[in-house]
């Protein structure tokens, strides 16, 4: 997955530069649109023990979103304006936890966050193709640990398969290019810090890069 994110960002990033500086842009327009991307992401996440603060460890990971949202086009002002609900998702394999005590354990299963939010996202006018944006969504999602066991790799003792759930409020922070292709189509490479509000998990963020397009109608 790690592979096929890189190749399309690569793609991308050739094409933005090789049409950064056109002089044909294509201007935008309002109205509603569909969006897709999918994603890379790397976990950090922490929790709060009686000893102090543990340290979770993750593979990286992978997921998708989609959207549906309505760009409200000022031709006279510096930047447009989105408005969109999105749904997401997204899962990695754990890999260890290292305890505030010092021990450290080796871990099993996954963790993945199902999210809907509702997202704010300014798109910046530029003399080319190419449109910086940057938002913040706010919604509402599910935690999930799965099929979760935490072995001692000095004993090989391991805790019994468990699973758990949260359901939190999630908020992120958008960033990105968008490329017009024709008017209505864009593609768009972004990056977005995805933090879950969980109590249990308060260091718990997600740190994705994405690929994908939108349609404007």
């Amino acid at each position: 997955m790690k592979n096929r994110i890189a190749a399309a960002t690569l793609l991308l990033t050739t094409i933005f530069a090789t049409t950064a500086y056109a002089d044909d842009f294509v201007p935008a327009d309002g109205g509603l649109y569909l969006s897709g991307h999918v994603l890379g992401t790397t976990y950090h996440a922490t929790s709060s023990s009686f000893a102090g603060t543990d340290v979770w460890g993750f593979r990286p990971g992978k997921g998708a979103t989609a959207a549906i949202g309505y760009v409200a086009v000022f031709p006279k002002y510096p930047a447009d304006l989105r408005v969109e609900i999105e749904a997401s998702y997204r899962s990695a394999q754990a890999d260890y936890i290292d305890l505030a005590t010092g021990k450290h354990f080796v871990a099993d299963g996954f963790v993945a966050l199902g999210s809907g939010m509702a997202n704010l996202i300014v798109d910046v006018h530029t003399s080319t193709r190419i449109v910086p944006h940057f938002g913040f969504g706010l919604g509402r999602g599910e935690l999930m640990f799965k099929d979760m066991v935490f072995s001692d790799p000095l004993t090989g003792a391991s805790t019994p398969k468990q699973s758990w759930e949260d359901n939190i409020t999630v908020w992120q922070l958008i960033g990105g290019l968008g490329l017009r292709l024709t008017p209505g189509l864009l593609v768009d490479v972004e990056y977005r810090m995805v933090q879950p509000n969980d109590p249990d998990f308060n260091g718990l963020i997600s740190n994705e890069f994405t690929a994908g397009f939108r349609m404007i109608f």
